[in-house]
């Protein structure tokens, strides 16, 4: 089958697709609800519906450990080459903590090759890359090749968005409590993006949601790589009758054939709360550098 993929919950992968790979680890992101570690199974709208009730929530990063124990497990069972796929540097010290772990696993174990890969991505725009990999190595495309596809290609997903609520932002760090209430006090909605080097970075401000939310749809019109067949995901933290409303605007506004809905999970969710919406996409080379 080749090498063994390794990548996490950050992805926001479905239990349908994760169970349809083959020769694949997914380790679960920790997170916790009022100091209580998190089912790895809770539904979105399970944890989601927590955060509206005012829980506290928030995440760990998997350790170096975790990686080493997952691989000597693996080696043991005989296998040699792995690649391993991260959430963004720039959000998480998660890409440090993986590489870490290879090099101490390769310095241990010579005939071993660990290749990781810093997606600058985040949740379903991680996962897609994710599946690259899967159906690349399915392909009988070789470990080096498939890390060099994605490379090459984590430069074209998009990931521009907007959030229900900035209570979540100003909590998670990314917002100032003073611009949090001015912007809820005018009902201003920023869009915001992850920037070529993977930073999470504001781009516009819209007075009200739907003007917020036909920016992102604009957007993918402008940008998208192949408009009427290219995938674009609309990805909901708990907001499935309006996520569906979105597929159809775009499917009715830009003729596209391939809008797929996902639901973000409560890794990524715990820091942009409930009622965030997200288009990540496959754009042209520049749609990471508009800011």
């Amino acid at each position: 089958m080749g090498f063994h993929i390794v990548t996490d919950s950050n992805a926001d992968l479905s239990i349908a697709d994760r169970k349809s790979f083959s020769d694949f680890s997914y380790l679960h992101v920790p997170y916790f609800i009022n100091d209580i570690e998190g089912d790895p199974n809770i539904t979105g709208h399970e944890f989601f519906e927590a955060m509206r009730n005012g829980a506290n929530t928030h995440t760990a990063q998997i350790n170096p450990p975790t990686f080493i124990a997952l691989y000597e497990e693996l080696i043991a069972e005989g296998k040699r080459e792995f690649l391993c796929i991260t959430l963004s540097s720039k959000l998480s010290g998660l890409c440090e903590s993986a590489t870490n772990a290879a090099n101490l696993i390769m310095k241990k174990h010579p005939d071993v090759t660990i290749l990781v890969v810093d997606t600058i991505s985040a949740s379903i725009g991680m996962g897609h890359l994710v599946k690259s990999a899967v159906e690349a190595r399915d392909q009988g495309k070789s470990l080096s090749e498939t890390r060099d596809l994605l490379e090459a290609r984590k430069h074209r997903i998009c990931h521009w968005f907007t959030v229900g609520d900035l209570t979540y932002l100003k909590r998670s760090g990314r917002l100032s409590a003073g611009a949090a209430w001015f912007g809820m006090a005018l009902n201003i909605k920023p869009v915001l993006h992850i920037d070529s080097s993977g930073k999470l970075v504001p781009v516009e401000k819209k007075i009200g949601r739907s003007k917020a939310i036909q920016r992102l749809i604009d957007h993918y019109s402008e940008t998208a790589l192949d408009r009427g067949n290219g995938i674009v995901y609309v990805l909901h933290a708990d907001i499935p009758e309006e996520a569906n409303s979105v597929k159809t605007a775009i499917e009715t506004q830009t003729g596209s054939k391939n809008v797929v809905l996902t639901e973000m999970g409560p890794v990524i969710g715990s820091h942009v709360g409930p009622g965030t919406l997200a288009l990540p996409k496959i754009g042209r080379a520049s749609c990471r550098e508009r800011v």
